[in-house]
Formats: C-alpha cells, structure tokens, sequence
C-alpha cells in the first residue's frame, strides 16, 4: 500500500508543484499507456523545436500541472509536467524544466504556463506553440489570468532577500517577449494565493502582514496597472474593530473588545472573486490569531470579506449554520483550509470548498448562511486529504479529485456539480494508470484549470435542458 500523505497547507505552499511544458506528436510526451517510460526534461536544442509545433486541444478538457522530487535512482533531478485530461479520461503527459509550485492559465486566447528557462503558449486559434526563453527562477507563486490576452506570473527569486519577488506579464498578441518588474516581499502574506482582476482592469491581491502574530494587518496591493505589471500596497486594515459587524453581540461574546480579523485558511485559485471591483476572500476573526488555544476554544469564525479595490471600504459577512449559528471552525474541522475561485459568486451564492476534505458548500451572501452541496470524500480519521480542487462555471461546480494514496482511493474522477439543484450530474472518470503513476513516485498535483471552450459548451447544454 502507498502511504503518501501531506497536509493541504504543505501541498499549496511546499509541495504544490506544476509543470509545463513543450511536446512532440499529439501533445507532446507519452500517452496514458507508457505510464513507466522514464521522461527527461527537454534542453534547449529540443525546446527550439518544439516552437512552431503544432498541438490538438480539440479533445483536451482539462490540464493539471505536476512535480516530481528527484529519487537516487531513475529520476537524477526534479522535474515538472503537465497532465493533459481528454474528454474520454484518457490523458497525456509532458515533461519540461522544473518548476515548484506551478501554475497554468488557460484564457480564450490559449494557454500559457512556464519553467524556470522558458515560457510556453499554445494559442488556441492557431494551435500553434510558441517557446520564448526566460530564466528566471525555479519557485513560482502562482500564473493568473489578467485579461484574455494577457497573464501575469509571481516568482520567488529567493526568501529573505532584497528584490526577492519577481512579477512577469505575457501577452497572446506577442507571446515571445514580456514584460516584468522585481520587488521585495517583506513580512506580508502576499504570494498569489487570493488574486484577482478586477472591473477597472487592473488586478489585485489581498493578504496579511503580520504573518504569525496575534493582531496582523490585512493588505491590498495592485499588481497590475492594465497589463502592465506593478506592485504598490493600496489599502490595509489593522485588527478589525468589533462594531464591524451586524451580528454584534454573537462575536463580541467570543471576542470580548479584542475582535482580530485576518486572512488565513481561505485560497482563491486559480485567482479569487473580483465583482464591480469588489474582491472577496475568506478571513479567520478570533481574539488573536496566533493559535486556537484558550483564547478561541471553539476554533476561529469564518467570514467572507469583500474589500472595495479603488475605495478601500470593506464588510464582513460571518458565516452560519443551517440553524442561522455562527459557525466555529476548530483544528481538524472539515471546513478549515477553503477553496474558491474567480467563478464562485454568481448572483446571491458563493462557492467554497474544503481542500482538507473533498466538503462543497454554497453560502447564502445575503445571510451568510452554509448549505452543504456534497460531503466530504472521506471519514474524518483520512482528513486532511489534499489533491481535491473546485474550478465554477455559472452553472456548474468542477471538483477535480486525485486520491495521493491507495487508502483514499484507488480512482481519480471529475464531479460535476449542478449550482441550481445541487446534485451530481455527472463524473468524469480518469484513467486508472494516471492515479497509479501519482500515487507510486513522488508526484504532486497543483491546482487544475479547465479548457474555456468546454465549459462554455457545458453552459449551453444546460440551457437547452
């Protein structure tokens, strides 16, 4: 039996890892018989031919980038790949440079994803891909969308150092050139998990300051000014002040006069809900958020909080039970390392799921009350689970489920979820030997991202239906 487990923060921030990458005839790599081929990184004199190749995403719905740890014995070096999912559940794989923690954006216009020598684009039109090199660094933080025909890229060039971020910004009308800025990531938990773009065109991200300490600072920076790449702080939020809150006397009976706010256990990937310029993301609010401990018995409230973009107003919305509670979230609680994504909020729903569990629950914004869609995937005694990711369309819930060890699961599958009933629609099965191949080497899923086209194909189905 395989044993691979790790936690779910451990997964996004340490082991996360994402690959892309060029290819041969169709995709480029080995298909989903050659499971046991051993794969090397492509080198230059590869790369430089595999610009101008042409690659078929007619039958690809799904890509999920990977990274393998190095072994002793067949694997000299760690690598990164990108698994390409069909619509039948077969898949192909391709191998390239490595990349920790990496991420792919899939826009109308194409796909662009990196490695720490180059950057890759397929275009969508064309299916043509175009290679442009580019060293850079071998940590990423995340690739988002910033408009159709642009992305932009956060780096780690190195923890503790000055200029140690690196922000780069590709376009689909040029794909071989780029444009980036470096800065310096202080103490602020400002590393691409709760971007989003926004209806002014430009793009931001939400964080804390403070990482660790009792009373942190909630922060905003841009990161893009259209698609030009910035990086200037333009709002921040001290330890919330209780009376920001409607449900007064609920909060303050836990918190007393020490009410601290703070994002900290909620992640929007591949970016976050930006709506008429609001961003939103998911806070913790306790006395002090340094620990559960005695101070917060029943574990930390969670809250949504959207922050206005160009005004800096905010509000909070506490969530609640099915008995209109607040709702507690302790240590090993199934709602306590939450997902969404840009697509989460349509009309008065919000979706987010626990990564921890496989839980899927729709939250009521204007009463902030918790509907579960499914349950978890597992028995409490397996949390946390990892692997497990939601992507939303306007009609439809995504969730992505790639078991790291036999005792989860021996199957990967793709749940599609209704958002207006509620029920599994249907499941996309994943052939058997991908979930083998992640579960017998050292191989870490990252967060999936779907081909637009699909979902947009699945959107009219629905309304013919």
């Amino acid at each position: 039996m395989c044993r691979k487990r790790w936690s779910t923060l451990g997964i996004i921030f340490t082991l996360t890892s994402f690959i892309l990458a060029g290819c041969n005839v169709p995709l480029g790599g080995y298909s989903h018989t050659q499971t046991n081929q051993l794969f090397q990184p492509y080198r230059g004199k590869d790369v430089k031919e595999l610009n101008g190749k042409h690659i078929d995403l007619s039958h690809v719905i799904l890509i999920i980038p990977l990274y393998e740890f190095a072994d002793s014995t067949s694997i000299p070096e760690d690598r990164s790949q990108i698994v390409f999912i069909h619509d039948d559940g077969t898949y192909e794989i391709q191998d390239n440079h490595y990349m920790f923690s990496k991420t792919v954006a899939w826009t109308d216009r194409g796909v662009f994803y990196s490695d720490w020598k180059y950057d890759y684009f397929i275009d969508m039109k064309t299916e043509i891909m175009h290679v442009t090199p580019h060293e850079k660094t071998e940590f990423e933080y995340t690739t988002y969308e910033i408009d159709d025909s642009h992305v932009a890229t956060m780096y780690n060039k190195g923890i503790g150092l000055k200029d140690n971020g690196l922000l780069s910004v590709s376009s689909a009308d040029d794909p071989h050139t780029y444009e980036e800025l470096t800065y310096t990531v202080g103490d602020e938990f400002t590393l691409g998990s709760n971007v989003g773009a926004c209806a002014n065109g430009n793009t931001y991200e939400i964080g804390v300051a403070g990482v660790g300490s009792a009373e942190p600072t909630n922060v905003m920076y841009q990161l893009s000014e259209k698609d030009k790449p910035v990086y200037k702080k333009v709002h921040s939020i001290k330890a919330t002040n209780v009376n920001y809150f409607d449900d007064f006397s609920e909060i303050h009976q836990y918190t007393g006069n020490q009410t601290t706010v703070a994002f900290g256990s909620g992640f929007g990937y591949p970016s976050t809900v930006c709506s008429d310029n609001w961003i939103y993301g998911l806070v913790d609010i306790g006395k002090s958020l340094d620990g559960y401990g005695e101070e917060n018995p029943k574990g930390y409230i969670k809250a949504l909080m959207k922050w206005n973009v160009i005004s800096g107003e905010n509000s909070f919305l506490p969530l609640r039970d099915e008995h209109n509670k607040i709702m507690y979230s302790p240590y090993g609680d199934k709602w306590n390392t939450i997902q969404y994504t840009n697509n989460s909020l349509e009309s008065n729903q919000f979706i987010m799921s626990s990564m921890d569990t496989g839980a899927i629950a729709a939250v009521d914004m204007e009463t902030g009350i918790v509907t579960q869609i499914a349950p978890p995937l597992v028995s409490s005694d397996k949390w946390p689970i990892g692997n497990v990711k939601i992507n939303c369309s306007r009609a439809y819930i995504y969730q992505t489920w790639i078991p790291m060890n036999d005792d989860l699961g021996k199957h990967s599958y793709i749940n599609v979820y209704s958002r207006e009933t509620y029920k599994l629609i249907n499941t996309i099965k994943i052939d058997d030997s991908f979930t083998q191949y992640e579960q017998n080497n050292s191989v870490q899923s990252g967060f999936p991202v779907f081909n637009p086209d699909y979902l947009k194909k699945q959107e009219v189905v629905q309304k013919r239906n």
